[in-house]
């Protein structure tokens, strides 16, 4: 049978892999929450994919652990957001002015790990987490009271806003 003996039925248009709920102060940041996932990896996972063409995630944010740069990036994590009990960690993102993770935060399994720009050192479990305000400028991030000053404001405030929705 040939390709044009007979009329093919026109295919529906492809559906977005996302809904469409944008940051309301860049629309170009979605927001991937509500999707169903069970877990951290799969929102961080899925974020990393819908948004690729918008930012690179694993610049921003080191999530190679297995090099030695990543290696590096997630011990220091571990110690200077005192993360040490953490066992599964998804991403660690530096805030500190000149890369040495001093400032910024660990997600792992069990919830937040974070320093802020006041080098307060806390820690929101998933529950604490869901209930926490995010709110950002263009390098301004804040997780109810705690303050990180980042470029990546933006990007991490819509992967925050994301992993609440999970």
């Amino acid at each position: 049978m040939s390709l044009f003996s007979k009329k093919s039925k026109p295919k529906p248009p492809a559906q977005p892999k996302f809904e469409d709920r944008l940051d309301i102060n860049n629309n170009h940041y979605p927001i991937l929450g509500n999707r169903g996932h069970n877990d951290v990896a799969s929102v961080i996972r899925d974020f990393d994919e819908g948004t690729r063409t918008i930012y690179d995630l694993s610049f921003v944010c080191g999530q190679d652990f297995d090099t030695k740069k990543g290696k590096k990036k997630l011990e220091q994590g571990r110690v200077n957001f005192k993360a040490t009990d953490a066992k599964n960690i998804y991403l660690v993102a530096g805030c500190s002015w000149l890369g040495g993770y001093k400032q910024g935060f660990l997600i792992a399994d069990d919830g937040i790990y974070f320093v802020d720009n006041d080098d307060v050192a806390d820690f929101y479990s998933w529950d604490r987490f869901d209930r926490a305000t995010i709110t950002h400028t263009y390098e301004n991030l804040s997780i109810d009271s705690h303050l990180f000053i980042t470029q990546e404001a933006q990007m991490l405030s819509s992967l925050l806003e994301s992993l609440q929705d999970k």
